[in-house]
């Protein structure tokens, strides 16, 4: 089974995979693997919740450090602010899976779109026929005036 182990050498915190070496092989460090009580589920919500937070590598290893000691010592205070970082996880989730569905023009990548309305597909069609551009056509670019 997967476990969440910390390098005892550079103190690097990572996913050791069932079967790999008790040693830590990045950047040719070599040091000895230590099992965290961190669940794998746990690690991926603490990082998560923290990756834009600490940029630098030292300052994020340390969070995760203190979130480990905190487990061990006081599981209570642990539990309130693992659920903080579950809802600050959750919340960059979405807001990611949100910034992923951003309607865009095929032509010219301008997010200025507006949805066609009934009203002026059904007047273009009355007037124009079946030659009218707006049949079978969703969606409008304010940028080019591209539709599709």
């Amino acid at each position: 089974m997967d476990q969440i182990c910390k390098c005892l050498k550079c103190g690097v915190i990572s996913l050791r995979e069932d079967g790999a070496p008790d040693i830590h092989t990045g950047n040719n460090c070599n040091g000895k693997l230590m099992e965290v009580p961190l669940s794998l589920e746990e690690y991926n919500t603490i990082s998560c919740a923290i990756i834009k937070i600490f940029p630098d590598d030292d300052d994020y290893f340390a969070f995760i450090n203190s979130m480990i000691e905190l487990k061990e010592n006081d599981i209570v205070e642990y539990g309130l602010k693992y659920s903080q970082l579950q809802m600050q996880a959750e919340q960059r989730r979405a807001n990611m899976a949100q910034a992923s569905f951003v309607l865009k023009c095929p032509t010219c990548h301008s997010t200025q779109v507006r949805k066609i309305d009934v009203v002026e597909r059904a007047g273009s069609v009355a007037f124009l026929g079946i030659f009218s551009k707006k049949i079978n056509k969703s969606f409008k670019c304010k940028n080019c005036g591209y539709t599709w």
